[in-house]
């Protein structure tokens, strides 16, 4: 699991968002709850797909026209078999992981691919 969670307001500059997520080498942000009150993941695959491959401007969008919602969570304890089971049928790359409510961390398919390498 990623420790480092960044946690951005939909309402966040997606063009400013994008150049932090490349400055920090981090392929992920999750997203605050918005008016539903669901947390929601940003990814760059969703700059690709719903911007890039569409020949979208970036200039105007904001973090919450690219996010998926609800965000998938599991907690701490949870077992890495159980996230790969859910990621496989869900066909997600990423799980946040919540404690208390609050994202403490993201699980990726490269962390579990790596604790069974190890």
């Amino acid at each position: 699991m990623t420790r480092a969670v960044v946690a951005v307001p939909a309402e966040a500059s997606l063009r400013e968002t994008s150049i932090y997520m490349r400055g920090r080498g981090i392929h992920s942000v999750i997203v605050k709850p918005d008016a539903s009150g669901e947390w929601g993941i940003m990814t760059m695959r969703d700059v690709l797909k719903k911007v890039v491959r569409e020949g979208r401007a970036i200039d105007g969008l904001t973090v919450g026209d690219l996010t998926s919602r609800p965000l998938l969570g599991v907690s701490p304890d949870t077992p890495i078999t159980e996230c790969a089971a859910l990621m496989v049928e869900h066909n997600i790359r990423r799980l946040a992981v919540f404690e208390n409510g609050e994202p403490v961390g993201i699980i990726s398919e490269t962390d579990i691919f790596s604790h069974v390498a190890e």
